[in-house]
């Protein structure tokens, strides 16, 4: 058993690539295109439809729902985990819904990136928890998509989109050799927490945030691997999530839902999420667990 601690370098490949897909102001293509307005009531068989096809679900509603009847709609997809971050409690509704709005300026705090204007890194969800606290699926909806985001020298960018990068590409990237090290490595913590690289229903899943600027302290069975080779799996798997081309992310607009499966993409968002007068980024997000799906190794 081998430990050590992952810190990022400027000269990391990943580095770059982070910085030219989230803060770059380009529009990305969209996934897919988005299933026309519905009533709330109706949009669940498509959900569960293209969640069990492709593990994502893209659609929009034709009025924004109160927050019952979203909750309602999350509870038709499992159980909704409760969000008990005490960073959080500020933007948490009826204890499991929580508002994603854009209330602080760019920071590297992770705690207030999500409820911030610039980018989000790269993750998938509940990544330093136990498999059975883990969401399976992340449900958002857009209230407000804010306005573009305007640079000092008046150039106008494009709104925050959701950047979704698919797991099993980034899986791809990888060698052999640095499969190995993450399938047998996971994040130092007192929890029971899998590794970085497991498999669920024969598809190569992540449990993995890029962590920024912060160390990353993790614990490697990996046979005869010294930290140097751990941490440069880490820098692969850190440049395979950003050098994805094409990166797909969700344009959101009024009534806009995504449902996404945490086993399929890692999420993210890139900055351009201003705090305007009268406008500013309004989402809000259910965490689900599910026990529709088996097939965890």
């Amino acid at each position: 058993m081998v430990q050590g601690a992952f810190v990022e370098r400027d000269s990391d490949p990943h580095v770059a690539l982070r910085s030219s897909l989230l803060d770059s102001g380009r529009r990305l293509p969209s996934p897919r295109e988005t299933v026309p307005p519905v009533p709330p009531g109706e949009v669940v068989a498509d959900t569960v439809r293209q969640l069990d096809s492709d593990g994502l679900f893209l659609g929009a509603l034709d009025t924004t729902p109160v927050d019952d009847d979203f909750i309602a709609l999350g509870k038709t997809l499992g159980e909704l985990i409760p969000e008990t971050d005490p960073a959080v409690q500020d933007h948490v509704s009826q204890e499991v819904l929580l508002n994603l709005v854009s209330v602080h300026p760019e920071t590297d705090d992770a705690s207030l990136q999500p409820f911030a204007t610039g980018a989000l890194t790269l993750h998938s969800e509940g990544s330093g928890r136990p498999v059975a606290g883990q969401p399976r699926y992340i449900v958002l909806m857009c209230c407000d998509p804010g306005k573009p985001a305007v640079t000092a020298d008046g150039r106008e960018l494009v709104p925050a989109q959701t950047v979704l990068v698919p797991m099993a590409e980034v899986h791809e990237a990888l060698t052999p050799a640095e499969r190995d090290i993450l399938r047998v490595t996971r994040y130092r913590t007192d929890q029971s927490v899998p590794t970085v690289l497991r498999e669920v229903d024969g598809r190569p899943v992540f449990s993995f945030r890029d962590f920024g600027t912060a160390a990353l302290h993790w614990v490697s069975d990996a046979r005869g691997a010294t930290e140097s080779d751990v941490n440069d799996a880490f820098r692969a798997l850190l440049a395979a999530m950003y050098a994805h081309e094409p990166a797909r992310a969700v344009h959101w607009a009024h009534g806009t839902v995504a449902a996404i499966d945490n086993t399929y993409f890692f999420h993210g968002r890139t900055s351009g999420a201003a705090h305007q007068p009268g406008s500013r980024r309004h989402l809000k997000r259910l965490r689900i667990r599910t026990a529709r799906h088996t097939g965890e190794r």
